[in-house]
């Protein structure tokens, strides 16, 4: 079986394994070439960067992603080669502080095998992880004393052979659409929670209420399949999901975004007030469409919802999306601006990681296969422009007790991005160093 780090570094893992194989990257037209002129209007403080087994921080081998809370008060980081999730406490001047770490397989602690990406419930003190390996929706709860507490795992209970290395049809097997689970989101309401699953190729949909149950095979312990929590199984339109990896809501939750790796596509659907799902539109790129959206894996909507930004591994691009009404037509999404590799100078290899600044005018992006954080920023006609980069040399390093060997690598091989809610921070994950980094960010005049 191939090494969870393999499988699980997406950029790495689904962009440049021989695995799944890769697009090579599109030429950019003319007419979208970029002035690479960096405007430095970002200066940014390294506060902290904590590794994993240093320090007494355990849970960082590999981490695919890192969430905040909805308080404000805590940050979880799911670690795909270490199998668990690590807890942070984020202090008033926003360092962070290790609390605990949840381990697979360890004090009843189950499904946490691959983990890959975390959601939290608003409104409540319950946060979900996805996990790529053991194909599970893990449930953790922060209880009145602030103690985390692992509450169940939902699953088909297949093995890792059985699902990744058997030659047998998975076929009835499949019952949840949890297989490869990659991605997760809750709507903001609370209500229904989606995953994104590579190996069954499905988005799958439940509804929030089942995890407060208490009757046996809705809560508590390490639960296998009950295809009744289960509301809705998306399998895409006519050409599918095309390898289901990202998600994302739109800020009034009305429009559900998928990305499909393999098949280069970006599948929308609207969603009802009753929670409903209706295909709206499908994005192909690759040979038979979009030059640019090759291998898309990670997907945002900007706040308003007017545009959608995708990270393309495979072309190692930024594939911009513009909503646009013509005459008596539903508003649908075009093609709007690429931004490439190339046109940045560096720094987007693998594209992977996207975060955006609470007004929208800030995108953070980073390339798992490349060194530094792009800063992009969106102009009054819609389109994005290279503001900065981050680099190690470019950034005013604290007064940090950390080995010179680790600093000047540690933003290698980002695997993910995460702004604090006030813009003002910024957490970084590093698949390749196994560290959890925090940014301090200033605007300076612009120029």
């Amino acid at each position: 079986m191939p090494s969870v780090k393999l499988i699980l570094r997406l950029s790495a893992l689904l962009a440049c394994a021989s695995l799944l194989g890769c697009a090579a990257p599109r030429e950019a037209s003319s007419d979208n070439k970029l002035t690479a002129t960096i405007a430095t209007t970002t200066a940014v403080t390294v506060m902290q960067v904590l590794t994993d087994n240093e320090a007494g921080v355990d849970g960082l081998d590999n981490p695919r992603a890192v969430k905040i809370s909805p308080d404000g008060t805590y940050a979880v980081v799911a670690s795909g080669d270490d199998n668990s999730l690590a807890i942070f406490d984020i202090n008033d001047d926003f360092s962070l502080s290790f609390n605990r770490v949840f381990k697979n397989n360890t004090h009843g602690v189950s499904g946490l095998e691959g983990a890959s990406q975390i959601a939290f419930l608003p409104g409540s003190n319950k946060f979900f992880v996805a996990s790529f390996y053991d194909s599970a929706l893990v449930v953790f709860e922060r209880d009145e004393d602030n103690e985390y507490r692992f509450k169940r795992r939902v699953s088909d209970g297949l093995s890792i052979e059985r699902i990744f290395n058997s030659t047998e049809p998975l076929g009835a097997l499949d019952t949840l659409g949890l297989l490869g689970a990659w991605d997760v989101v809750v709507s903001d309401d609370g209500q229904q929670l989606f995953i994104a699953s590579y190996k069954s190729n499905a988005l799958s949909v439940f509804e929030t209420s089942v995890f407060d149950a208490s009757e046996p095979g809705v809560s508590g312990g390490d639960n296998h399949s009950d295809d009744s929590v289960l509301v809705n199984r998306v399998e895409g339109g006519e050409l599918g999901l095309g390898g289901a990896v990202g998600l994302a809501l739109s800020g009034d939750n009305t429009l559900l975004a998928v990305t499909g790796f393999d098949e280069h596509m970006l599948t929308l659907y609207n969603r009802t007030t009753d929670g409903d799902l209706e295909l709206s539109q499908t994005l192909r790129g690759g040979d038979t469409g979009i030059p640019q959206l090759v291998n898309p894996q990670v997907v945002k909507f900007s706040p308003g919802g007017h545009y959608i930004y995708v990270a393309c591994a495979g072309s190692d691009a930024i594939v911009v999306f513009k909503r646009d009404k013509i005459g008596g037509e539903t508003a649908k999404y075009a093609l709007f601006q690429t931004l490439t590799n190339e046109q940045l100078g560096g720094g987007l290899k693998g594209a992977g990681s996207l975060a955006i600044s609470p007004d929208g005018l800030r995108i953070f992006v980073a390339g798992e296969a490349d060194t530094g954080v792009i800063v992009l920023r969106k102009e009054s006609d819609g389109r994005l422009r290279l503001e900065s980069k981050l680099l190690t040399t470019d950034l005013i390093i604290s007064s940090l007790a950390i080995d010179d060997s680790i600093l000047a690598n540690f933003l290698q091989g980002i695997s993910s991005l995460q702004l604090s809610k006030d813009g003002q921070y910024l957490l970084v994950t590093s698949a390749k160093q196994d560290s959890l980094s925090v940014l301090k960010l200033e605007s300076g005049p612009e120029d």
